[in-house]
């Protein structure tokens, strides 16, 4: 008796030695706590820019031990904020299977890469665009249970919801091994709604999915509005992402996400634009190059140039913006990606790479399409960021046509803004457009 009173003794001293490994943090610290290192990383910039013009060897040693170390903070903090997409995934079995009862299909739903890791405010947004995915993969992707076995399927359809990482972001996929995209089908239909041209290619067929453009010919609880896909897109797009869709009819549809990791502090590429800096997220660039004048060449509804036998359409950002067209001989052109598109921008020339903080836009220079937020300098004044998405899409189109509906006074103004406080405000508050600055400002 006496040993076993000493042995429960010493597992009781043991446990209560044990140190405490996890602690539960309410969420809103965490944004607190982002929040302070994006300030910190913006003062630690204007650091940098003070070292550059007083060139002292004491405060250059004192800046760069600060860089290091804001470097690092800012790093913990976002990893402290990271999920596993499987916390996401576990959610969507018990509902893929009562959906599949409702429709009266056989369905099996796996899923892969749980260990994946996102920011939570981009897992927080991507839950309602893979509930409209796998709504659709059932109702509308998967065949019932008779139709697979007339054309010789498993009678128990697949979805498979995937997560893998490159570059930056985070690839998320729903694929199913349903009968796949009706073509000609979305093409009829889209045409008797004049959302379509006629002769179009495979790209814009596809595309007139995300415009809210249905084949269903009913309405039911789960899907057939035509407004699903529209807002998946529209939803990715905010967070600085997109979505792409492979199908083979008779085999099934692959729709695949990019997303970014986190939201808060990326690295970006900054480049002038006649007076103007911008900046693009380094994670979209494919690379860098210069070419002769001669060598950009110009078809019917674009220009172009041709880079390891592949022809890459060009969009002038001067001309876009509204800026004096550049006379260079030698054009900087920055090669940006989203999936398997690429375009080139124009560029009058290339500055450096830093880490940014990302800003909302105001709603007036929001609705322009082309830039998808704001960030503040070292010197306090506010840079724009190019939105790829949107930039891509319109890649082929003549650019006395797309030439966006933008306040340019607006966004003068917020180039020009004198002090991060100004910067800030005109960056991220949705103003009166008609209050613009001159008296006072």
């Amino acid at each position: 008796m006496a040993t076993d009173m000493a042995k429960y003794k010493e597992v009781f001293l043991t446990e209560a030695k044990e140190k405490v490994r996890t602690i539960g943090v309410n969420v809103e610290k965490m944004d607190v706590l982002m929040n302070l290192a994006e300030e910190l990383l913006i003062n630690k910039m204007k650091f940098d820019a003070i070292k550059e013009d007083v060139q002292n060897p004491v405060l250059s040693a004192a800046v760069d031990g600060l860089d290091r170390l804001v470097t690092d903070l800012q790093y913990h903090i976002v990893q402290s904020r990271m999920v596993p997409v499987g916390f996401l995934f576990d959610r969507f079995p018990r509902m893929v299977r009562d959906l599949a009862k409702q429709e009266g299909k056989d369905v099996d739903l796996h899923t892969e890469g749980s260990d994946i890791e996102l920011d939570r405010t981009v897992m927080d947004e991507m839950g309602e665009c893979l509930i409209h995915l796998l709504r659709n993969a059932v109702d509308h992707g998967l065949e019932t249970t008779d139709d697979r076995e007339n054309a010789g399927k498993n009678p128990r359809g697949k979805i498979r919801l995937s997560a893998t990482r490159a570059r930056g972001f985070a690839v998320i996929e729903v694929s199913d091994d349903g009968a796949g995209l009706d073509f000609e089908e979305i093409q009829q239909v889209a045409q008797e709604r004049g959302i379509l041209p006629a002769n179009p290619s495979r790209e814009q067929i596809i595309d007139t999915i995300f415009t809210g453009n249905s084949t269903t010919k009913e309405v039911t609880a789960v899907s057939g509005r035509g407004f699903g896909l529209k807002i998946v897109r529209n939803k990715l797009r905010s967070l600085g992402g997109d979505i792409r869709v492979e199908s083979t009819p008779g085999q099934g549809s692959r729709f695949i996400m990019e997303v970014p990791l986190t939201l808060a502090i990326i690295r970006a590429l900054f480049f002038r634009v006649s007076d103007a800096t911008y900046a693009i997220p380094v994670s979209s660039v494919e690379r860098l190059i210069r070419v002769n004048s001669e060598e950009i060449k110009g078809f019917l509804n674009h220009e172009a140039v041709v880079l390891d036998g592949e022809e890459i359409p060009i969009t002038r950002l001067d001309l876009l913006f509204g800026e004096p067209p550049s006379t260079q001989q030698v054009q900087p052109i920055v090669i940006v990606k989203k999936g398997s598109e690429k375009l080139g921008l124009a560029v009058d020339s290339l500055a450096s790479t830093q880490e940014i903080v990302i800003k909302p836009l105001n709603r007036v220079v929001r609705e322009s399409r082309y830039f998808s937020g704001s960030t503040i300098v070292g010197s306090g004044r506010a840079v724009l960021i190019l939105d790829t998405a949107n930039l891509i899409m319109s890649r082929r189109i003549p650019v006395s046509k797309l030439l966006p509906k933008i306040n340019f006074f607006l966004i003068q103004a917020l180039r020009n803004a004198s002090s991060p406080c100004k910067a800030s405000i005109w960056a991220g508050r949705d103003l009166n457009p008609h209050s613009l600055p001159g008296k006072g400002f």
